[in-house]
């Protein structure tokens, strides 16, 4: 009995002191991570992302988007535009094949909308949600029905649903349209998308 209690003793001290090993281990594993972060840091430049440090809202989201639309050639070409349709088209064949750019109205916070596209045959319906704000009642449906008022039939309307990670929009938001605009719905994040988009496309083309 005697003999069995010390065997036992003795591996209960073999477990702690191997335990006691692991721990050592991984505190000097993590005094050593921690050293070579803080050298990797010191070492880069200083960055700030101003938009975040102004506290921007969605609104002010909606405000750079809008004005980067707008902007144009002297030849009146909306360039930045032209290649956000583009691209949406890239993302989702259905969705801008009938857009053809001539005259676009672009607008930020009109009627509700966060960002509204509007041109002689086409509306552009944006909602931007960065700041994950819940979705309104009927609010896509409301928004929707804005657009019909101003003239445009159901297959010249879009919609864009703008997230920070493509999260998709609440069912009661889209009232009874949603099966009517699935061919001409975009979800897109800000991660994904649109930070991809001005990389690729808008950056390496400003004059």
């Amino acid at each position: 009995m005697e003999s069995k209690i010390k065997d036992t003793l003795e591996f209960i001290q073999k477990v702690i002191n191997e335990e006691q090993n692991n721990y050592q281990y991984l505190f000097e594993f993590i005094k050593r991570y921690t050293g070579l972060y803080r050298k990797l840091e010191h070492n880069l430049p200083y960055h700030i992302n101003v938009i975040d440090e102004l506290h921007a809202n969605e609104n002010a989201h909606s405000r750079i988007l809008t004005k980067l639309l707008q902007q144009k050639t002297t030849y009146n070409r909306f360039e930045i535009l032209e290649s956000f349709i583009e691209y949406l088209t890239e993302q989702k064949l259905s969705f801008s094949k009938n857009i053809k750019i001539e005259n676009p109205i672009i607008t930020q916070e009109n009627g509700r909308i966060d960002l509204w596209i509007r041109d002689k045959t086409y509306s552009i319906i944006v909602e931007n949600k960065i700041h994950y704000a819940p979705d309104q009642e009927r609010q896509l449906e409301r928004y929707i029905e804005k657009t019909r008022e101003k003239g445009f039939r159901d297959e010249q309307i879009y919609v864009i649903y703008l997230s920070p990670q493509a999260e998709e929009p609440n069912e009661q938001s889209w009232g009874d349209c949603k099966d009517n605009f699935q061919d001409r719905y975009l979800n897109l994040s800000f991660c994904d998308n649109i930070l991809e988009w001005l990389k690729e496309k808008v950056l390496p083309n400003i004059r």
